[in-house]
């Protein structure tokens, strides 16, 4: 289908403004360049008919437009979210809500554990990631920050027992304001879902 078909559907699934972007960075292909995306199946570029045209794949396991993980999932991925970009979308829809569950989790956590010490890190303007692409500086909530980044992995935290997920640090001795910090990944995923952003919003 068509790009604003795709973008379309996406945000019809799920408001988050940056998901069309998390969808063109994880179908990606290296080797067709800019000139396809939103890659549900591999682009005609490999010269193989054992390639060419079958679910898009990418290390370590993942499949089609949102490269559902069945790792990720809990589960197997099915025929249908392999064939169906649609499906796919809908799959990569649950992901995220599932990393939202996790992200309040992990905050409620702290909040137990230093009842003192703890800041809202949702409280609007409290905390914040700023990244740059050109000239043009986009603002992150904790929350967009956390959601773009807990897509594509995040950091084990133990909390009284406990094992959770996050992306942001919190330091309780740490100066009022300073307590939550984001801690990038090794594939610098944020920067490069703003990078798609940036494009898709003509710039």
């Amino acid at each position: 289908p068509d790009d604003s078909v795709v973008i379309s559907y996406i945000q019809s699934q799920d408001s988050f403004t940056y998901l069309p972007a998390m969808a063109r960075q994880e179908s990606f292909v290296p080797e067709a360049g800019s000139s396809f995306q939103f890659n549900q199946f591999n682009p005609p570029v490999f010269g193989s008919d054992s390639l060419d045209d079958m679910p898009n794949y990418g290390i370590p396991d993942g499949w089609g437009l949102m490269q559902l993980d069945g790792d990720g999932l809990g589960r197997q991925i099915t025929i249908a979210e392999l064939w169906n970009w649609k499906m796919s979308v809908d799959g990569g829809v649950a992901v995220l809500n599932d990393k939202r569950t996790q992200m309040n989790s992990y905050v409620n956590a702290v909040q137990s554990e230093y009842p003192a010490e703890f800041e809202d890190p949702f409280a609007p303007g409290a905390y914040t990631h700023d990244v740059t692409i050109d000239t043009t500086t986009y603002t992150l909530s904790f929350e967009e920050a956390s959601l773009i980044q807990r897509y594509n992995g995040g950091r084990e935290v133990v909390i009284d027992g406990t094992t959770y997920v996050g992306v942001w640090q919190f330091e309780a001795s740490a100066n009022p304001g300073e307590r939550w910090t984001f801690i990038p990944n090794t594939n610098n995923y944020v920067q490069e879902v703003m990078e798609e952003f940036h494009e898709l919003s003509g710039n």
